[in-house]
């Protein structure tokens, strides 16, 4: 079943030098086309990176804050 199982056999292994990565197997589901622009695509995509880039700095920064109680 694409993207989900198979049955491997041993020569398929030694084929593929004995790795056990599920995709060399496997393969992927067949993904529904994405329409959206890349331009369009890309903005929300860094949108989204730079708020989770903010709360990342934040919880550094409560962190840090909590480290200097320690000592």
């Amino acid at each position: 079943m694409p993207g989900f199982c198979k049955t491997a056999r041993l020569d398929d292994v030694r084929r593929h030098d004995h790795k056990l990565t599920p995709g060399i197997y496997v393969g992927t589901e067949h993904e529904e086309a994405d329409d959206t622009p890349f331009e369009v695509k890309m903005a929300e995509l860094e949108s989204a990176l730079r708020v989770v880039f903010k709360q990342s700095n934040a919880a550094q920064a409560r962190i840090v804050r909590g480290l200097g109680r320690l000592a």
